[in-house]
């Protein structure tokens, strides 16, 4: 056990911790709870920064003075810390924050005194998933990232040194007899609470715990904070006000036509940077889909460099695989031998399903659905024709075209890092908690062209309580079911394209439709496949048994655009 260490991983724990706040020359940290000050002086001379130590036990800050001498110490509590907004560019809290009287008041203190683009680190002992942020001497992992996305924190990254525990645990026993033994001593010394050794007994973890202050962050709060939003409107009335680059270093525009505004069609600036971080977000999803070696089929927008495809052939190329990009589908028979021997097929659900009953031979890998709502009616049919491994992702041109992406155990879609996500209640606009499905709001406040702050998207979805098996720490989105608006009024219940989707999709045979609702009661679906007429109509009127429904079979041009529920006359 090192001299003046008080917590698990030592000076090795500490060493990481600067490491992932980029502590150098020229930069300022505050070690909270510094104790001896240990800690707070290796900062120092390992990384060259100008550090503060604080502590509530002039005891202990007395002996750091001392042993120690060379960092700023100064009494003071976590909960109200004796600094100026923005005074840090680092704050660590080494096994202290579980031993705060107000572990909650701390985090938003350490929010506070962080400038914009600052990191916090956090090592801490972390207990059962549920519960409270604080019980025990040990930190909730869920509690503690609700309450860092709830400050507005990004890039979470929880590293797992349980076994520095253990190692920690045996020490203290070789060194002082027992674990109280050693408790009573280190409690004398410092003059306040030590590790909670009890804990130490109990089957729990540790973990070093980082999270950055996002640049923008004070608009985004502000904006929170009285309840304001952006939308389509704002991006079509003047959409060049909102760049913050000169126009020479954009290098992707986008324009996009919309159903809501009269102020001109929606457009979004991207530079280099945004577009490679975009490809960065490709690379880790597409990790699990594909092999070294191996052929991705790109069946979206492209091949040009910033287009979906050129993004995805980009990120592939550093995974060691190749890729082949082929734009939407607009002939089944040319799309089968273009995909002939694909390791993994990318894009839209209802082509994929259409592909799928052209080419039942095809066997891919994996099959990434994107660009459109993911009826589970699709998957199942996917799989059970191609019997391959179905992801799906999630995102818009307002998130530059990467958003949330399952990983392999399928449990929801992770948010990039550089991405906040908020749900909100669609009528009130109040933030709702984790678990409650509402509108998904967007910020990328780290955007360099263009940086969007609270964006209303129109989708509705959740984000799942817990953090994945998988161990990666990023919130997750669950399955999006629909937009806002989408369902329409109608006899025997509501009807929308996706709940379309997932009546006709479960159909063997469907290869594509088109439905037009008139009158509110009259629907007639345009449908092109192998599949009898009267199972079509048995599937749509299990579902609205009210409705007057007219069905057609006949060939349907390739849709490039995501389908909707058309109405006419009277709706």
């Amino acid at each position: 056990m090192e001299a003046g260490c008080f917590h698990p991983g030592g000076r090795e724990i500490t060493r990481l911790a600067g490491e992932r706040t980029g502590l150098a020359p020229g930069r300022r940290a505050l070690d909270v709870g510094c104790g001896l000050g240990a800690g707070t002086a290796f900062l120092r001379e390992a990384f060259g920064a100008e550090v503060w130590g604080l502590d509530v036990s002039p005891q202990a800050l007395a002996l750091a003075r001392t042993q120690h001498p060379g960092p700023t110490y100064v009494p003071g509590d976590a909960a109200a810390l004796p600094f100026p907004d923005g005074s840090f560019d680092a704050v660590v809290m080494e096994c202290s924050l579980s031993l705060m009287e107000d572990p909650a008041a701390a985090l938003f203190e350490a929010e506070r005194v962080l400038r914009e683009g600052g990191s916090l680190a956090i090592a801490t002992l972390t207990g059962p998933e549920d519960g409270p942020l604080c019980s025990g001497g040990r930190i909730s992992r869920t509690a503690l990232e609700n309450a860092l996305l709830e400050r507005g924190f990004a890039g979470l990254r929880f590293l797992d040194r349980t076994e520095d525990l253990r190692t920690f645990a045996a020490e203290a026993i070789f060194a002082c007899g027992s674990l109280d033994a050693w408790r009573r001593e280190t409690e004398d010394l410092l003059g306040a609470p030590a590790f909670p050794c009890e804990v130490c007994r109990q089957e729990l973890g540790y973990h070093l715990v980082t999270a950055r202050k996002p640049a923008g962050h004070a608009l985004w709060r502000e904006m929170r904070d009285r309840g304001a939003f952006t939308g389509e409107r704002e991006l079509c009335a003047a959409p060049e006000k909102w760049l913050r680059v000169p126009g020479r270093e954009v290098a992707r525009i986008i324009t996009r036509s919309t159903s809501g505004s009269t102020g001109g069609p929606k457009r979004l600036f991207f530079t280099e940077e945004d577009m490679a971080a975009t490809a960065d977000f490709f690379t880790w999803g597409m990790e699990p889909m594909v092999s070294p070696g191996g052929r991705v089929c790109v069946f979206m927008e492209g091949p040009s460099p910033h287009s979906v495809g050129g993004l995805l052939t980009a990120a592939v190329a550093r995974l060691g695989g190749e890729t082949s990009v082929c734009g939407f589908i607009t002939d089944y028979a040319r799309a089968a031998r273009e995909a002939a021997g694909a390791e993994c097929l990318v894009g839209l659900p209802g082509q994929m399903a259409a592909l799928a009953e052209t080419a039942p031979e095809l066997r891919p890998r994996t099959v990434l659905l994107s660009g459109d709502y993911v009826p589970r009616s699709v998957e199942e049919r996917l799989r059970a024709v191609w019997n391959g491994e179905i992801y799906t992702h999630w995102g818009m041109t307002e998130t530059a075209y990467g958003g949330a992406v399952e990983c392999p155990r399928h449990s929801g879609c992770h948010i990039r890092e550089d991405l906040l996500v908020e749900i909100v209640d669609p009528e009130t606009g109040a933030v709702l908690p984790r678990g409650e499905e509402g509108e998904i709001v967007i910020s990328a406040p780290e955007r360099r062209a263009m940086p969007l702050f609270r964006y209303r998207t129109g989708d509705l979805g959740r984000l799942m309580p817990g953090i994945c098996s998988c161990g990666r720490p990023e919130p997750r989105l669950d399955r999006i079911r629909r937009r806002l608006g989408d369902e329409i009024p109608a006899g025997g219940g509501p009807i929308s394209i996706h709940l379309l989707d997932e009546r006709l999709y479960a159909v063997s045979g469907v290869r594509d439709f088109r439905a037009v609702l008139t009158g509110g009661n009259a629907l007639t679906v345009h449908w092109d496949g192998t599949t009898a007429e009267e199972e079509i109509g048995r599937a749509l009127r299990a579902g609205w048994p009210e409705l007057d429904i007219t069905i057609k079979k006949e060939p349907l041009p390739p849709e490039r655009e995501k389908r909707r529920l058309e109405r006419t006359d009277g709706v």
